[in-house]
């Protein structure tokens, strides 16, 4: 599929019950775009909501987003070791630096907590391909679930 395909996906959701009026809601998600609609019928009556969104961050530029500021923090505190050669305490103080460098950029903050909800823990765990990333996704997912 050609990256300026667009799929249209509409789903029909009809279900009557004797002491109910008549409803369908049909829903469109053109996901890659900036907008979302759904219309309610009910007994004739057409109801609409159209809603624009600013275009969400990738899964992909996300954790790169993140994999770099990871890149500059293991710098500070590796001594020339990789992630994997670091102790879990050295481990557990770069995710605790990259959250409070994260929690300091409100809108970095949006886009991980956008794409994890869109992507998932464990996408968006392996998109980030690093030992800290388990403590990482933990926190954001506090973000999202205090």
């Amino acid at each position: 599929m050609s990256e300026n395909q667009t799929n249209v996906v509409v789903q029909l959701d009809s279900q009557i019950k004797p002491e109910e009026k008549h409803k369908e809601i049909i829903s469109n998600n053109f996901e890659g775009t900036n907008i979302y609609g759904n219309i309610l019928m009910n007994s004739g009556d057409i109801t609409t909501n159209n809603y624009v969104y600013e275009q969400k961050q990738s899964l992909a530029e996300a954790a790169a987003e993140i994999q770099e500021l990871l890149e500059q923090l293991d710098k500070s505190y590796s001594q020339d070791r990789t992630s994997q050669e670091m102790t879990t305490s050295e481990r557990m103080t770069i995710a605790s630096e990259a959250i409070q460098e994260i929690e300091r950029n409100p809108i970095l903050k949006q886009r991980i907590i956008d794409t994890l909800k869109d992507s998932g823990t464990t996408a968006f765990r392996e998109a980030l391909d690093n030992p800290i990333a388990n403590v990482l996704v933990a926190a954001f997912q506090g973000w999202i679930e205090p």
